[in-house]
């Protein structure tokens, strides 16, 4: 994980950046897109210190470990939960279970504060571009600009690797949020923002 030390901005490596910017589709001359990413994640770092991670890293092993034996009663009693609208309880929990064992498998950790969903509301409401993701017909894989953008600034600033899967949740989260409001609504806001103003 990157640190930023008290007496320090965090900023991006030419190179790193340059990596980021072709995962997410935009030109690595984009200096806004560069800087306003660079504060973002200045603030998260500052926010989410080392030993707060590890905390929540421990935390987020004890889920697990609860989730798994909730749904080991689920199969042993061939029986399923549903939310009000029908949904299945089970099957998307037996998806996340399986994602967070395999990034235990690999060193990482699951972090209750994504940086994933910050990454899509610096997407949508500071660059005004659409959430959204794609699937690769033939290989079934998640895939799309925001999806490599998350996994890639991810992987660079965590140092902890997640999959395309997990970023797709994000994005559908963030749809679910965000997904009402138009670009120009969003530009409005954004100059309302800037203007010190109280918004529409």
């Amino acid at each position: 994980m990157i640190s930023v030390q008290p007496d320090q901005v965090f900023r991006f490596d030419d190179d790193v950046w340059t990596e980021i910017a072709d995962a997410g589709g935009f030109s690595p001359d984009d200096a806004l897109k560069r800087l306003d990413l660079e504060d973002m994640l200045d603030r998260f770092l500052r926010e989410t210190p080392a030993e707060v991670r590890k905390k929540n890293r421990e935390n987020s092993r004890k889920i697990l470990k609860a989730a798994k034996k909730f749904l080991d009663v689920l199969y042993e009693t061939h029986q399923d939960i549903y939310s009000r609208d029908g949904q299945s309880i089970g099957r998307p929990l037996a998806e996340m279970v399986a994602d967070w064992e395999e990034i235990e498998l690999e060193g990482g950790g699951y972090e209750p504060k994504p940086l994933q969903y910050d990454l899509c509301f610096l997407w949508r409401m500071h660059w005004i571009m659409p959430l959204g993701s794609s699937i690769n017909p033939v290989t079934g894989e998640v895939g799309g600009p925001l999806i490599r953008f998350i996994v890639k600034v991810h992987e660079i600033v965590l140092g902890e690797k997640i999959r395309p899967h997990q970023a797709r949740h994000a994005v559908r989260r963030a749809q679910q949020k965000l997904g009402g409001l138009t670009d120009e609504e969003i530009f409005r806001l954004n100059v309302f923002m800037r203007n010190g103003e109280r918004g529409p």
